[in-house]
């Protein structure tokens, strides 16, 4: 029945989702993880505060003696052109370091979000269909056409092309006023579950 693979469907996304949050918590709660990397971070970044502070120094210091002293045969101006693009590039390494650090967090949350999305699609599909809803059918096609997160969730957790699985619904939610020749060219881009839409199944009520 296709209703019943829905809900599996829904309940395997569900899953992957806990899978991911569980991973974070791993994460968090390991003491090497939480600490270490974090210490680890810190010295990193204290080392190229000092530098940059270093560096400000000096270029404060080199303004100073080119604006009361004239240095015979030392080209301040350069040194200090020197300076700035060095104390520019630690500044853009101290910036991308913690960025990246951040990243792959960043990464597992959007995932989880992502099939989320997907199993609540799954279940909602299936809601609609057992209480014969074609508005409700209809409805969740203009959402996955209308909601960029949530085609982009559809396409990147595999269920299929967004405006494919959106012409679908549009198809089974006005099956009775449609060609078949269109039906059955929808089937063969649809994915599983969804391909059982218009195997006779989903009229089960």
């Amino acid at each position: 029945m296709v209703i019943k693979e829905l809900e599996i469907e829904a309940k395997k996304f569900e899953e992957r989702a806990k899978v991911l949050e569980d991973v974070l918590e791993r994460q968090a709660s390991s003491l090497s993880s939480k600490y270490g990397s974090r210490l680890s971070r810190n010295k990193e970044g204290y080392i190229y505060i000092l530098f940059i502070a270093m560096l400000v120094l000096e270029i404060l210091v080199l303004a100073f003696f080119r604006a009361r002293f004239k240095v015979l045969d030392i080209n301040i101006e350069s040194i200090m052109y020197l300076l700035l693009a060095f104390l520019a590039l630690l500044i853009l390494m101290l910036f991308f370091g913690r960025r990246k650090s951040e990243e792959g967090t960043g990464d597992i949350r959007e995932k989880i979000d992502e099939y989320r999305k997907v199993s609540k699609f799954y279940s909602r599909l299936k809601e609609a269909i057992e209480r014969g809803s074609r508005e409700d059918i209809t409805k969740l096609a203009d959402e996955i056409l209308e909601d960029p997160l949530l085609s982009k969730a559809l396409k990147n957790s595999g269920v299929g092309d967004p405006k494919v699985i959106a012409y679908s619904l549009y198809l089974y939610a006005n099956r009775d006023k449609v060609d078949n020749s269109e039906v059955e060219e929808v089937k063969g881009m649809l994915g599983y579950p969804l391909r059982k839409l218009f195997e006779g199944e989903a009229d089960e009520n």
